[in-house]
């Protein structure tokens, strides 16, 4: 999922906060962060015009975790655990106004 960085980054305090931010990659050239979501996430924020879902198999060229290439940096690095963010928590944190699975607010 894309996003705007600078919103990226207030959403990213909210879900850091309620333990349920996964992997974010910036690409601080032309500002934007791709989420690495959960499955259902087009339904889940096609009410947010910010955010852009992108197609399963999209392309996207990512640094290994530790390094920096091509104005692109993990802003939350990837573990082997496998974890992504929730599309209905990343909704949430965008909106700031709606509640989080799990009893979390933002």
């Amino acid at each position: 999922m894309e996003a705007p960085l600078i919103r990226s980054i207030d959403a990213m305090q909210i879900l850091r906060r309620s333990g349920k931010l996964g992997p974010v990659l910036a690409y601080a050239e032309v500002s934007v962060v791709w989420w690495l979501v959960g499955d259902g996430a087009e339904e889940q924020l096609a009410d947010l015009p910010m955010l852009i879902v992108r197609p399963p198999r999209w392309p996207l060229p990512c640094p290994p975790a530790n390094e920096y290439i091509h104005s692109r940096i993990w802003l939350e690095k990837p573990d082997e655990s496998g974890r992504l963010t929730d599309p209905i928590d990343l909704g949430a944190a965008f909106s700031h106004g709606r509640r989080l699975a799990g009893g979390i607010y933002g």
